[in-house]
C-alpha cells in the first residue's frame, strides 16, 4: 500500500450565488411577498437563512434583510471540522471587508471555535482583470498550495475559464431562488424547486474524496512529480479517480468572445457564461456589515 500523504486540499469559494445568496433591502420584500407555503418549504429544506432588521439612521425606516445559504453546505462544513486536511478559503468580487464579514457570519451561524477560513481575498486582490481571480497568486502567497491540491469553486465563468484556473477549477450552478441576475426577481416554482433540491455541496464533497485517493495513492516519486507539474484536474488524474464523469462542455461568453469549455462541473451551468451576474458590491457590502453586526449585538444581550 501506497504511503499516505498529509498534502491537504485547499478548496476557494466564490461567495454570492456560490455559497450563499443575499437579499438586501431592496430585494427582500420579494422574501416577504412568496406564499406560506412556499416559506415553509424553503424553511423544510436543507436551505438555512439568517433575516435582521435595522433602522437607516436618516429616514428611520426599518430596512429587512436576510441571507440565505446554499443547500447542504452545513454537511460540508462538517466534512471540513472532521478532516484538518480539507482547507477553505474566500474570493468575491466585493471588497474584502464582505469578504471578511461572510467568513465572520459562518463562522458563528456554523458552529466553528474559530474562523475556518485560510484567507479571505477581495476586488482588491484580482492584480489582472485578464485573468480574473487567477491560483498563481495564491500559490505565491502561500507555497504549501499548489496546481496539484487547489480547487477553485465559482458560479462564473469568466473567472475560471483562463489559462491559469481552468485545470483546477469547477463551474458550479448558480444557487438562486430570487434570480442570478444583479436585480432580483420574484420566486417561482421552478427556481423554488431548483434551489432545495440542489446537491452541489453533496457532489463537491465526492469530488474532494476522490482526489485525496488519487493523492494517497502516489508513490513518493509520483507525489512530487505530480505536486510540481500536473494540475488537480488533468485528465489523466480525473480518470484515475473517478473525477471525469464531472466533465461538462460550457459556453459562454468571456471578453466578449464565445466559446466552449470542456471542465469541471457541477448542476446546470447554463447561465454561468452570462456576463451580467451578481449584485450591486457596495450596497451589498454596507448591508451585510448592518446585517451582521445588529446579529452579533442580538447575541450579546443573552448574556
Amino acid at each position: 500500500m501506497a504511503e499516505e500523504h498529509p498534502m491537504p486540499i485547499l478548496v476557494v469559494f466564490d461567495i454570492d450565488e456560490t455559497l450563499l445568496q443575499f437579499m438586501n433591502g431592496s430585494a427582500h420584500h420579494f422574501l416577504d411577498e412568496i406564499s406560506a407555503a412556499d416559506r415553509k418549504t424553503i424553511k423544510e429544506s436543507n436551505i438555512e437563512f439568517i433575516e435582521s432588521k435595522s433602522q437607516n439612521p436618516k429616514t428611520k425606516k426599518i430596512i429587512n434583510e436576510c441571507i440565505l445559504f446554499r443547500p447542504h453546505l452545513r454537511d460540508f462544513f462538517e466534512m471540513v471540522k472532521a478532516n484538518p486536511r480539507i482547507n477553505i478559503a474566500l474570493w468575491t468580487y466585493s471588497e474584502r471587508s464582505y469578504a471578511k464579514t461572510i467568513a465572520a457570519m459562518i463562522t458563528n451561524h456554523f458552529g466553528f471555535e474559530r474562523n475556518p477560513f485560510v484567507f479571505m481575498y477581495g476586488a482588491e486582490d484580482v492584480d489582472d482583470d485578464t485573468y480574473p481571480k487567477s491560483l498563481t497568486q495564491i500559490w505565491r502567497d502561500f507555497p504549501m498550495y499548489n496546481k496539484f491540491n487547489t480547487i477553485l469553486v465559482d458560479d462564473r465563468l469568466a473567472n475560471i475559464s483562463h489559462e491559469y484556473n481552468i485545470l483546477n477549477s469547477i463551474v458550479c450552478q448558480g444557487f438562486a431562488p430570487f434570480s442570478e441576475y444583479k436585480t432580483r426577481l420574484p420566486l417561482t416554482p421552478k427556481s423554488l424547486h431548483a434551489s432545495i433540491t440542489d446537491t452541489m455541496f453533496l457532489e463537491l464533497m465526492k469530488i474532494i474524496k476522490n482526489s485525496f485517493k488519487f493523492i494517497d495513492g502516489c508513490s513518493e516519486e509520483e507525489y512530487d512529480d505530480a505536486f510540481a507539474n500536473e494540475n488537480i484536474f488533468l485528465k489523466k488524474i480525473r480518470e484515475k479517480n473517478g473525477n471525469d464523469k464531472y466533465i461538462q462542455d460550457v459556453k459562454g461568453i468571456v471578453n466578449g468572445v464565445e466559446k466552449t469549455y470542456n471542465m469541471m462541473a457541477i448542476g446546470d451551468v447554463s447561465l454561468a457564461g452570462v456576463p451580467h451576474k451578481g449584485g450591486n458590491n457596495y450596497k451589498k457590502r454596507r448591508s451585510m456589515k448592518k446585517l451582521y453586526n445588529n446579529k452579533k449585538r442580538r447575541s450579546m444581550k443573552k448574556y
